[in-house]
């Protein structure tokens, strides 16, 4: 691959922010403009500090999981309704993007959007074809790759939503990465639905010995979301942590987010194997 300057080979940071941190996933197209601004300023704070290792990305919260449902659209293209959802699935993906890299921005962060539609494509739910060599080139330019949850094409079903978890899975397939981090609403996997049941406690490990009865009790996500909520965040986790790759679910506050950058410790559920 010819990219100058060279690609730094140290472990990267892939962070995660949830897209009930970001939007109000109760509310149809509702972006918490404030949430994002301050996230942003932790994120500048981090890259400005020299830590350039890492690469974002975000939920999509209630954007792309509307129009997701409203179309039918996790079925695949099977009609022509859901063959229009795909595109306004992904405008919808993108607009929440476009809100988030605004912010970075603004803050002087050089982000860079890369679209999980035009660098995977899959046949029959399997990856086919990925092309990372743009990601680490931007990387060792200085630059911060913001990837999220897309709609991508599929020579089988046609389409295939990806969520961010997935899409970091396929990336540590083809990139060297340390620590995933999962900046969420309620910082981390807990004995029951923390939203509802004050005596609900934080689970701070997840192995191979409390995977089973963790899972048991892990369900969907508050609000609209078509991925599969907490149970898919953490069976996709534990998949990566299987194949050497730990991750840390964690409150998404700002302080929280320049922390997991800077590498420091962070207080929630962390996932090994």
């Amino acid at each position: 691959m010819a990219c100058h300057p060279r690609v730094p080979r140290v472990p990267l940071r892939l962070l995660k922010i949830g897209g009930s941190v970001i939007t109000d996933k109760t509310k149809p197209y509702t972006p918490r403009h404030e949430v994002i601004g301050e996230i942003a300023a932790a994120v500048a704070k981090a890259y400005f500090s020299g830590r350039k290792n890492f690469i974002l990305g975000h939920g999509g919260g209630s954007f792309p999981h509307t129009s997701a449902k409203k179309y039918g659209v996790v079925r695949g293209i099977v009609d022509h309704v859901t063959r229009f959802g795909v595109g306004v699935v992904h405008r919808d993906a993108t607009e929440i993007n476009q809100i988030f890299m605004m912010a970075l921005h603004g803050r002087n962060v050089p982000a860079l959007s890369f679209h999980p539609s035009s660098f995977i494509f899959l046949r029959g739910g399997e990856v086919e074809k990925i092309l990372v060599e743009p990601l680490e080139c931007a990387l060792g330019w200085g630059l911060v790759p913001v990837v999220y949850g897309d709609v991508v094409v599929d020579g089988v079903k046609g389409s295939k939503i990806l969520s961010t978890e997935t899409v970091f899975e396929i990336l540590t397939k083809y990139m060297k990465v340390g620590v995933i981090g999962m900046a969420e609403r309620f910082g981390g996997v807990f004995t029951s639905d923390p939203s509802v049941d004050p005596s609900a406690e934080l689970v701070e490990r997840v192995d191979r010995h409390n995977a089973h009865e963790v899972l048991s009790y892990t369900g969907a996500s508050h609000g609209i979301d078509v991925t599969g909520g907490m149970r898919h965040k953490l069976e996709r986790l534990l998949e990566l942590a299987k194949r050497g790759v730990d991750s840390i679910l964690f409150k998404g506050t700002p302080e929280n987010i320049e922390r997991f950058l800077m590498g420091k410790k962070v207080e929630g559920t962390y996932i090994t194997w």
